[in-house]
């Protein structure tokens, strides 16, 4: 299966699907595998780590206020 189609047939790759910090860890493990599948450095894959990291950071933030 390509990279595409890999995200599109995993929801919680969608960032508006992930909720709450849980959802963005369960994204983030399989953002791991497919890191080991398709490499650490896929421009891709890295654009989505950076939006879910913001996310998680925001979420994070809000929790502790």
């Amino acid at each position: 299966m390509t990279l595409t189609q890999e995200i599109k047939n995993n929801p919680y790759l969608k960032l508006s699907n992930c909720t709450d910090i849980s959802d963005l860890e369960t994204a983030m493990d399989y953002l791991r595998k497919l890191d080991v599948q398709f490499g650490e450095q896929n421009k891709t894959l890295l654009k989505i780590w950076t939006k879910f990291l913001d996310k998680k950071n925001k979420l994070q933030n809000t929790q502790n206020k």
